[in-house]
């Protein structure tokens, strides 16, 4: 959960443009860059997260990755993107990816982040809690 919500915060902070700017990124464009590509990042993380995936146990080998695949499931869950299959001749799955809509995570991404993180506050305060 911490390091689940380690990566929630600083997905929630990408957007805010005074730290941008103390960082140089004072350009719209710069700022929206820096917080769509930090979305893209986490989405790349949480895909790549699979690889550390134990289907015998059922567990994640490492909670860094548990937390970047849970955290790129909750952007595809509230609109920030889609999974995308890609198919052989003979209808098998041979690839698939994340696509993320830039629009979508530079007018909600903040929001999204934001509900992450109040769950993840809820859930440790209260874990008994029902869903």
């Amino acid at each position: 959960m911490e390091e689940c919500r380690a990566e929630s915060v600083a997905l929630y902070l990408a957007s805010n443009r005074d730290i941008a700017s103390i960082f140089g990124l004072t350009s719209r464009q710069d700022q929206d860059d820096l917080a769509y590509y930090t979305f893209v990042v986490m989405a790349c993380a949480g895909v790549r997260a699979l690889e550390w995936f134990d289907p015998a146990t059922g567990r994640h080998g490492q909670a860094h990755m548990e937390a970047r695949l849970g955290i790129t499931n909750w952007m595809l869950d509230h609109g920030l993107g889609r999974v995308e299959y890609v198919e052989g001749k003979e209808g098998e799955l041979v690839d698939a990816f994340v696509r993320l809509d830039r629009q979508a995570v530079l007018e909600k991404g903040k929001e999204v982040m934001g509900k992450l993180l109040v769950e993840l506050q809820v859930r440790t305060r209260f874990p008994i809690l029902p869903r």
